[in-house]
């Protein structure tokens, strides 16, 4: 016991675990928009996750890389409008997305019981929507599908680029 215990001593001068972080984050997506009658559709929830590597430089600045997956979908059966539920459309997709962001701490979590933060990158994401009927499986084509159901807009495309800025405040629980 002794041994081990002088072998962490030793060799926590020369581990570094606490500069890198794995982010493990679960939750569910939604769609909404010409398929959903509210808002948000309890029984439309799918299961979405982020997987984040983050490293801490020690200062105001941390820098992390992520993964994220949602799955989306909606179906005009769940409608609660008869005409709707006669239109029979229905969609459901994943996507990935990947992005690297920088976050900066306004305040030192050391000093504060809140602090404020900063972040903001950049990522790319995919999807490519399918739709089923009776036994088939189809993929929906981009062409298929204009935007805002107009047929002179250009058809949307299945990858694209985000940019995105926000902050947070974070509560730290009182040490007493």
């Amino acid at each position: 016991m002794k041994f081990y215990l002088l072998f962490c001593i030793l060799i926590s001068n020369i581990c570094y675990g606490q500069q890198w972080q794995a982010e493990i984050m679960g939750g569910v997506a939604g769609y909404n928009g010409d398929l959903t009658e509210k808002r948000i559709n309890i029984n439309e929830l799918r299961p979405a996750g982020t997987l984040n590597i983050k490293y801490n430089s020690g200062d105001f600045v941390n820098f992390r890389i992520g993964v994220s997956y949602a799955s989306v979908g909606a179906d005009d059966k769940n409608n609660p409008n008869q005409a709707y539920k006669n239109r029979n459309l229905n969609f459901k997709t994943n996507i990935v997305e990947i992005n690297a962001a920088a976050e900066i701490v306004l305040l030192d979590p050391e000093v504060y019981t809140a602090y404020h933060f900063v972040f903001g990158g950049i990522g790319i994401f995919h999807f490519n929507p399918y739709t089923s009927r009776l036994i088939f499986v189809v993929a929906v084509k981009p062409a298929l599908v204009p935007p805002h159901g107009s047929f002179t807009e250009p058809p949307y495309t299945t990858a694209n680029f985000t940019f995105f800025v926000t902050s947070r405040i974070v509560r730290l629980p009182s040490s007493e």
